[in-house]
């Protein structure tokens, strides 16, 4: 019977703490458009062209490294089986 009331202890303070963060929250969104209104307006905070074009070419560059880097190391270490036993064919 105790650990059911243990139970019962525990989950009230999540539930405590759920509500807590779901105010903390939506207290933080109603306020959203008035935080920095005179300062920051919807159209300041969208990119210019030019910078999402090339945000998106080193995106797509850093891809092209990264995913041929990644399929060699798993060529290597993980589907080579030889090597991961210690059998190279180098003596």
């Amino acid at each position: 019977m105790a650990r059911l009331e243990a139970y019962k202890i525990r989950f009230s303070i999540l539930v405590i703490n759920w509500t807590i963060y779901i105010r903390f929250f939506g207290y933080g969104i109603s306020h959203y458009p008035f935080l920095l209104y005179p300062h920051l307006t919807l159209y300041d905070s969208f990119t210019n062209e030019a910078m999402a074009i090339s945000l998106i070419v080193v995106f797509i560059a850093g891809l092209g490294l990264l995913l041929p880097s990644l399929y060699l190391l798993l060529r290597l270490f993980l589907f080579n089986s030889e090597y991961v036993e210690g059998n190279s064919k180098r003596k």
